[in-house]
């Protein structure tokens, strides 16, 4: 997978804005599917909670850089 910015796909041509935008939103996803463990509200299988969907700022750097090359 791959991180990258385009002028008419969002609001940034900043690529440190897109790393940015998917370390804040790797986290709220990750403290939603936490809220719906604990709430046992299970839209997904079992076996999908067991993964963490966050991101740190050097995965987001891979992805903005390796990551995209490679894809």
């Amino acid at each position: 997978m791959g991180l990258g910015t385009d002028i008419a796909g969002g609001y940034s041509i900043d690529i440190m804005d897109a790393m940015r935008h998917a370390v804040t939103v790797s986290r709220m996803r990750e403290g939603a599917r936490i809220r719906a463990s604990a709430n046992k509200e299970r839209s997904r299988t079992d076996e999908d909670y067991g993964k963490p969907l966050f991101i740190d700022w050097k995965e987001a750097l891979h992805l903005a850089t390796r990551g995209g090359a490679l894809a």
